[in-house]
């Protein structure tokens, strides 16, 4: 029989999750009292045979997202919501990120244990163009800060497991204790490693004038460009896969993660019936100690067959007085957004070659140090546009 703890603003709550949890609990709830408001004690707890793709693929219900970083051995899982804000073109993106910023704010660590604690967003380019087909009651943008958190590197067994146990100033040991409770019943497990798993198969659904609207848009672009109304336009298309029997959305992250190297891998899902799975070249930005890092990636060239082939299409894309234009014009209208949050902006002298599975990209970093006061969802305003 577990013997039930007593606590103060001073004292840790249950003696199973470790002592370096006990004081960030002590500590949080010290300020809840103290303040007048909620605090947040992150938990971590070791979990030496985790895997994050294999944790949210054995989860039952809520929110999930997993983000890996470009060339990075670090990845990290996250799911359910203590604040889950949805947003449209009447609340713009930037107006969710403050409250989430302000609870990571009040967010307690342990310097022993904690991984740092973390809020995701994502969010339509354009908010102001209603979502149709598969993304119908998925709102414009979505800025979720987790109640757990899986994080690892990856080349290192195991992982840490966070939770995020929210401390209001009323609270007592009953309550704290039994949402410690609640949460590892819902989140302290994980599946056993998985081997490689063959998506379903499928076909891609056949879209009636689809070749014909493409052959428009080109043209449309073009003269566009001819006449002066525009410098440089981007376009895309949608492709219908079906598959023969649903799709694990976590098994396609891992694939996607296998196969596109040097991007950015990104899952989101916000609703039980629909996944986001990106993989993603470009970084939009990241702001750190006062200064904001964003990335200019235009200009474009297919990988070579082999090594001397690669190198001379690295060359001629170097080379190109059309893509060095085209990235020319990226590196002015971000440079443009950047001076307006920052006391100077700056780029390199020369574009690097970013090169991916089957293609290559110019990329030019660019640097400013910000103002005073500018924060996540004032960058974001900025350069969503930019992209």
């Amino acid at each position: 029989m577990t013997q039930r703890p007593v606590i103060d603003a001073q004292a840790a709550v249950p003696t199973r999750i470790g002592s370096a949890n006990d004081a960030v609990i002590a500590s949080a709830l010290q300020k809840a009292q103290a303040s007048g408001q909620t605090y947040y004690a992150c938990v971590t707890l070791e979990r030496p045979t985790w895997e994050p793709l294999n944790w949210l693929a054995g989860l039952r219900d809520g929110p999930r997202v997993y983000w890996h970083g470009r060339w990075s051995d670090f990845d990290v899982a996250a799911a359910g919501s203590i604040a889950l804000e949805t947003g449209s073109a009447s609340r713009p993106a930037h107006e969710l990120i403050a409250p989430a910023q302000r609870a990571l704010e009040r967010c307690v660590v342990s310097d022993e244990l904690s991984i740092v604690p973390r809020a995701f967003f994502a969010g339509s380019f354009d908010i102001d163009s209603p979502l149709d087909g598969i993304w119908d009651g998925v709102p414009a943008t979505l800025l979720m800060l987790p109640e757990a958190t899986v994080a690892r590197q990856i080349e290192e067994p195991g992982c840490a497991f966070q939770l995020i146990v929210p401390i209001a100033p009323s609270d007592d040991t009953n309550s704290i204790e039994s949402r410690i409770e609640r949460l590892l019943s819902r989140y302290d497990h994980c599946d056993v490693p998985r081997a490689s798993v063959d998506l379903p198969h499928g076909c891609v659904q056949p879209m009636d004038g689809a070749h014909a609207d493409w052959q428009r848009m080109i043209a449309a672009g073009l003269a566009q460009i001819e006449s002066g109304e525009l410098r440089k336009i981007v376009l895309s298309r949608r492709i219908h896969w079906s598959a023969a029997s649903p799709i694990p959305p976590w098994d396609l992250m891992r694939r996607v993660r296998a196969q596109a190297h040097g991007a950015y891998h990104i899952a989101m899902q916000p609703l039980a019936e629909v996944t986001y799975v990106c993989g993603s070249p470009e970084r939009l930005f990241r702001l750190m100690n006062g200064q904001i890092e964003t990335e200019c990636v235009a200009g474009t060239v297919a990988r070579g067959a082999y090594d001397g082939e690669d190198a001379v299409l690295s060359r001629s894309l170097m080379a190109s007085a059309k893509d060095r234009l085209e990235h020319n014009f990226v590196i002015e209208d971000v440079l443009e957004s950047l001076r307006e949050l920052c006391h100077h902006a700056d780029v390199g002298t020369e574009p690097w070659i970013l090169k991916l599975p089957t293609v290559q990209h110019l990329v030019t970093t660019a640097r400013g140090e910000s103002r005073e006061g500018v924060t996540v969802g004032d960058v974001l305003a900025h350069l969503l546009g930019d992209t």
